[in-house]
C-alpha cells in the first residue's frame, strides 16, 4: 500500500472573511461612494453581506480538516504570501484609483456589482481570472467589474482611473474553499542519483512526503527510506530523446506508471493527484494555497504550468481527470495515430496535455505560479542556466536540482524570500 502521513487533529481554518485586506477594500468602497445617498450605500452593504453570508453557509457544508496557515505540515512551513514576479501579482494586492489592462480582452464585464470585495469574489470563482478591476463610475459604466487573465510572464498595465480599484486574488484562498487532499507520486530510475534525493526529501518531510498520501514507482524493488518501498511497474525505464522539443520520449513508460496509479486505486481517495519528478523542489503547502481556485469539472481539470504546454516536472490532475484518462485514453491513441501516425514525437507531458485538451475535453486551467524551470523560462530549445539563485520566488515547484546540496539550497532561498513577504 502507498504510504500515508498521519492526519493532523484539532485544526481548522478561520471562516473570518473580512481580514486586513478585505477591510481595506471595504473601506475603499465606502470612501468612493461618499456623496451617494445613504440608501445606495446601505444597498451596497446589504449586497456584500448577502454574498459573505452565502459563502459562509457554503463553508458550513464543507468542514475543513487541514491545519490553519500558521501551522506546520510535517516540518514544511505553510507559506502562502506570493512574491511579485513575472506573470504574478502580490496576493491581496490592491491598487486604488487604478484600472488594469492586459494583452487579452477581459474575461467578462458585469454591471451592478456592489463593490470591490464582490468583484474580487467573482474573480475567485472564475478559474481563468487572475486580476480584476471594479469601478464606481468609469466612462459611463456604473458599479462595474472587469475580470482579466494574464499570459505567462505578464503583469497588468495600470491606468489612472478615479473611483476604481484593482487587484489580484486572496492570499489564503484555502480559507474560502477547501483545497482537497493530495495523492503524490514519483518515478525513480534504479541505481541513480534520484534515490539520494528522495531519501533526503523523506528525512525533511518535504516534496511528495508532505502530501496526505504518496507512492514511489520503479521497475525494481528498492527501499528508499525506512518503511518506504518502491511500487513495481513492469517496463523498461530507458528512453530516447528527440521529438519536437528535444525532450525525453517517455510516453510508453508513463503509460505503465499511470496504469499502476489507476489499478492501485489510491488516487480515488483524494481530490488531486500530483506527479512530481524527484529533482523538482516541490512545496505541497503552496499547491494547497492555489487549488481552491480550480474547482472540479464534469470531465476533470488539470493545471497548465507553462506557456508552451504542460511540462512534466509537476503535473496536477483532479480526481475526475485521472478517471477520464483511465477510461478514455485509447481515444487519444486513435486520434493521434490518425493525425500524426503515432504519438507525434511528444513526451508524456505534452501528450497528456494535448490528449486532455483536444480529445477528452478535460478543462485546462493556466496556473503560472505552479512551476519555475529552465525549459519554460524562454525558448524551450535554449534553456537558461538554472541555479538556486533563481528560486527567489514563491512558485509551487522549481526544476531541475539534481543533488541534495543544490536541492536544499533552492528550498532555503525560496523559503527565505517568501518569509520576507510575511
Amino acid at each position: 500500500m502507498a504510504a500515508s502521513r498521519p492526519q493532523t487533529e484539532g485544526k481548522f481554518f478561520s471562516l473570518t472573511l473580512v481580514r486586513d485586506t478585505e477591510r481595506e477594500i471595504f473601506e475603499t468602497d465606502m470612501q468612493m461612494q461618499t456623496g451617494f445617498s445613504a440608501r445606495v450605500v446601505l444597498s451596497a452593504l446589504a449586497a456584500t453581506l448577502m454574498l459573505l453570508t452565502a459563502l459562509m453557509a457554503c463553508f458550513a457544508q464543507r468542514p475543513q480538516q487541514l491545519p490553519a496557515a500558521s501551522t506546520t505540515y510535517s516540518g514544511e512551513p505553510v507559506v502562502v504570501n506570493l512574491l511579485e514576479q513575472k506573470g504574478t501579482l502580490h496576493c491581496n494586492q490592491v491598487d486604488k484609483h487604478v484600472a488594469y489592462w492586459t494583452r487579452n480582452k477581459p474575461l467578462g464585464h458585469t454591471q451592478n456589482v456592489a463593490g470591490a470585495a464582490a468583484c474580487r469574489l467573482l474573480c475567485f470563482k472564475n478559474p481563468r481570472c487572475m486580476a480584476w478591476t471594479w469601478s464606481l463610475n468609469y466612462e459611463g459604466f456604473i458599479n462595474s467589474c472587469w475580470l482579466r487573465e494574464l499570459d505567462q510572464d505578464e503583469l497588468p498595465m495600470k491606468k489612472h482611473a478615479p473611483k476604481s480599484v484593482s487587484g489580484g486574488l486572496p492570499c489564503n484562498m484555502q480559507q474560502m474553499l477547501a483545497p482537497g487532499s493530495l495523492y503524490c507520486f514519483a518515478l525513480t530510475i534504479p541505481n541513480s542519483y534520484e534515490q539520494g534525493l528522495l531519501a533526503m526529501q523523506h528525512q525533511r518531510s518535504t516534496s511528495i512526503f508532505a502530501c496526505e498520501e504518496y507512492a514511489i514507482f520503479s521497475n525494481a524493488s528498492m527501499t528508499i527510506a525506512p518503511g518506504v518501498e518502491t511500487h513495481l511497474v513492469n517496463t523498461s525505464l530507458a528512453c530516447q530523446f528527440g521529438g519536437e522539443f528535444g525532450t525525453a520520449l517517455n510516453l510508453d513508460i508513463f503509460r505503465e506508471v499511470w496504469k499502476a496509479v489507476v489499478q492501485e486505486t489510491r488516487y480515488n481517495l483524494h481530490e488531486w493527484t500530483v506527479k512530481v519528478d524527484p529533482d523538482a523542489v516541490f512545496f505541497a503547502s503552496r499547491l494547497r494555497a492555489v487549488l481552491p481556485h480550480h474547482p472540479e469539472d464534469i470531465n476533470g481539470v488539470y493545471l497548465n504550468n507553462c506557456k508552451f504546454g504542460m511540462h512534466g516536472p509537476i503535473e496536477v490532475l483532479s480526481r475526475r481527470a485521472v478517471y477520464t484518462w483511465a477510461v478514455n485514453e485509447a481515444k487519444c491513441r486513435k486520434f493521434f495515430n490518425k493525425t500524426c501516425n503515432g504519438d507525434c514525437g511528444w513526451g508524456e507531458d505534452i501528450y497528456v496535455d494535448q490528449c486532455f485538451l483536444k480529445v477528452l475535453k478535460v478543462r485546462r486551467d493556466n496556473e503560472w505560479s505552479l512551476l519555475a524551470e529552465d525549459h519554460c523560462a524562454s525558448n524551450p530549445l535554449q534553456p537558461v542556466a538554472w541555479t538556486p539563485a533563481l528560486c527567489k520566488t514563491n512558485h509551487v515547484a522549481f526544476h531541475p536540482f539534481k543533488s541534495p546540496a543544490l536541492y536544499t539550497a533552492c528550498m532555503a532561498v525560496s523559503r527565505g524570500s517568501a518569509m520576507l513577504m510575511q
